[in-house]
Order: C-alpha cells, then sequence, then structure tokens
C-alpha cells in the first residue's frame, strides 16, 4: 500500500508540473502579440528571430502581422534586417511563404484599417 501511494504522488507531481509547462508554452504567443502591439513592438520580434522564444510559423507570421499594422506597414529594410534570421529558424520554403505574405499585406492591412476597428482587425488576424 505505501507504494502505491508513493506512485500516486510522483504521477501527481508529475501531471502538476507538465500541465505548468503546457500552460507557460500556451502563454507565449498570447505575450509577443501584446507585446507587438505595446510601445516597443520590435522585442517580439527580436525574441522570436533570436530563438529565445519559439513559436509556430503560423505565429510568427501573425505578429508581423500585427507589427505591420501597427506601423501603418514594414519598411523592405526591417524585412530584410530579419530575413537570415527568419530562414535559419523557419527554413527557405517557409521564408518565401513569409515574405510573399508580408509583402501582400501591407497593402490589405492600410485597407482594413481604414475601415473596421482594432478589434474587428484583430478577429481578421485569427
Amino acid at each position: 500500500m505505501p507504494q502505491l501511494n508513493k506512485e500516486r504522488e510522483t504521477l501527481n507531481n508529475h501531471s502538476d508540473l507538465a500541465t505548468e509547462i503546457l500552460d507557460k508554452l500556451s502563454a507565449q504567443p498570447v505575450e509577443l502579440e501584446h507585446a507587438a502591439l505595446a510601445n516597443s513592438p520590435e522585442e517580439s520580434i527580436e525574441l522570436i528571430c533570436s530563438g529565445e522564444i519559439e513559436v509556430s510559423f503560423e505565429e510568427a507570421l501573425k505578429i508581423f502581422i500585427l507589427l505591420c499594422w501597427r506601423n501603418n506597414g514594414l519598411s523592405q529594410k526591417f524585412l530584410d534586417a530579419y530575413r537570415v534570421d527568419l530562414l535559419n529558424i523557419y527554413g527557405h520554403d517557409r521564408l518565401l511563404c513569409f515574405m510573399k505574405a508580408a509583402q501582400e499585406m501591407v497593402p490589405k492591412i492600410n485597407q482594413l484599417s481604414s475601415a473596421v476597428g482594432m478589434n474587428e482587425l484583430l478577429i481578421l488576424t485569427t
């Protein structure tokens, strides 16, 4: 009986630890999105490109879209600055898709931001 209690306690500890880790991982994209809309939005891009925070390609694209919307577009110089880092993280095939999407989104975001409010725009990008 003491062995079963010990195993149950170990299993509970393991489950609690796994839940805590999963909660932290799911909170990171939300924190990055908030940072992209905050006073220093480039910090979220820096965290992604430096590899400090691992996010999916789709989350990275979402952060860039939010940053693009907040800054009324991204300059080519800005995109070029992060091209190599994004290439190392997501690979060639994803980078081409990313760069094309980033360039196409600038006029669309500007049109949307003038036509709808911020809440509606954020819903469209999710």
